[in-house]
C-alpha cells in the first residue's frame, strides 16, 4: 500500500484480526537481509470485537517490524523482535521491542518527519516511521519511542477501538 493511499483515503471501521495483520506482515519481510537471524517473540491478547481501519493498522505494524529487522546489530547471535498488542478500555498498544542499534538522542525528535534516517550506512529512504506516524495520526492515536543508542529501541503505538461507535 502506498502512502498516498493512505493520506487520501477516508478513515474505514472493520474488524481487525490482530493475528492475521502479524502473521502477513512478518511473512512479507522474509525477504530482507537478516530476516533469518532474527528470532520474533509475539504476544497478541486483543478481543474479536475490535474495529479500526486495516489499511492504517496493517503499514504500522509492517513498518515497525520492518524497522526492528533493518536496524538491527549484525554481529550479534541472540537478534530478536517482540511484538506485544494489547487490550485496554479504549483501545490497543502496539508495543514493538527490539535488541538492535538503537537511535540516538539527537534524532529522536526528528525521527518521524519524513526522509529521517537513523543512520546513512543502513539504505532507507526514511519514510517508514514517517508513514507510521501519518496512520497514528490519523487514527487519533498516539507513538512513543524509547531508545538508546547502542541498546536497541522500544516503539509504542496506541489507536482507539472505534467498535464501540457501531451499532
Amino acid at each position: 500500500m502506498s502512502t498516498q493511499t493512505t493520506v487520501i483515503s477516508p478513515v474505514l471501521n472493520e474488524q481487525i484480526d490482530f493475528n492475521e495483520i502479524l502473521h502477513q506482515a512478518i511473512n512479507s519481510l522474509a525477504f530482507m537481509d537478516g530476516f533469518s537471524n532474527v528470532r520474533f517473540k509475539s504476544n497478541v491478547k486483543v478481543s474479536e470485537n475490535f474495529y479500526s481501519d486495516k489499511l492504517l493498522i496493517t503499514p504500522i505494524v509492517q513498518h515497525l517490524i520492518h524497522n526492528a529487522i533493518r536496524y538491527r546489530k549484525e554481529n550479534i547471535a541472540d537478534a530478536f523482535v517482540k511484538i506485544v498488542i494489547q487490550e485496554d478500555a479504549e483501545g490497543i498498544t502496539i508495543t514493538v521491542s527490539d535488541n538492535g542499534v538503537g537511535i540516538g538522542g539527537h534524532i529522536q525528535d526528528a525521527i518521524t518527519n519524513m526522509f529521517s534516517r537513523i543512520t546513512e550506512k543502513i539504505p532507507g529512504h526514511g519514510l517508514g516511521l514517517f508513514t507510521v506516524n501519518h496512520c497514528v495520526h490519523k487514527l487519533d492515536g498516539k507513538i512513543s519511542l524509547e531508545s538508546h543508542e547502542g541498546e536497541g529501541s522500544t516503539v509504542k503505538v496506541w489507536v482507539r477501538n472505534e467498535g464501540r461507535h457501531i451499532h
